[in-house]
C-alpha cells in the first residue's frame, strides 16, 4: 500500500489495549478470534489510527505491534487530536456508560461508535444513551 492509499483510509480510535483489542493474536491456538486491529489491518478501507488505554504501556505495546501511529492513556485528548471517524470502545464493562457519554459529548463526533457488550449497567443508563445517540445522530453498534 502506497502513502496515497493510506491517507484514503477511513481513520479511527480504539479505547481500550486488552484481549479483543490485539491481545488474542498472542495465542496461537485461538485461530477462530480476530481482534479488532487484526481484522482493522486486514482492511482496504479502514484503519487505527489511535489506541488509548490507562495502561500507557499496553497502548503502546498494541500500537507498536499493529504500527498504530499514535497512543495514549488519555482518551479524550486523542479523540480530540484525530478526529476520527469510528471510535471501539472496548474497555470493563462498568467503564462503558461513562466512556460512551464523554465521547458523545465531544464537539467532534464520530460517525460510528462500536461497544463490546454490555453497553451499561442498568435500563436507567441505557435509556439516557439511547436519547443522546439519537439526539446526536451517531450510529452505534454494540458488539
Amino acid at each position: 500500500m502506497n502513502l496515497l492509499e493510506a491517507e484514503k483510509k477511513i481513520k479511527g480510535v480504539l479505547i481500550g489495549c486488552g484481549k479483543i483489542a490485539g491481545i488474542y493474536e498472542n495465542n496461537k491456538s485461538l485461530t477462530h478470534i480476530y481482534s479488532y486491529c487484526d481484522s482493522i489491518a486486514q482492511s482496504k478501507t479502514l484503519k487505527v489510527e489511535g489506541c488509548v488505554d490507562k495502561d500507557l504501556k499496553k497502548a503502546k505495546e498494541l500500537g507498536a505491534k499493529f504500527r498504530i501511529p499514535k497512543t495514549s492513556d488519555n482518551y479524550v485528548n486523542l479523540l480530540n487530536d484525530i478526529e476520527p471517524k469510528f471510535v471501539i470502545i472496548a474497555t470493563p464493562n462498568e467503564t462503558h456508560f461513562d466512556i460512551l457519554n464523554r465521547v458523545l459529548s465531544l464537539n467532534s463526533l464520530p460517525d460510528l461508535i462500536i461497544v463490546e457488550k454490555p453497553l451499561c449497567m442498568s435500563i436507567d443508563e441505557f435509556k439516557f444513551l439511547k436519547t443522546k445517540v439519537f439526539e446526536k445522530d451517531v450510529k452505534l453498534i454494540v458488539n
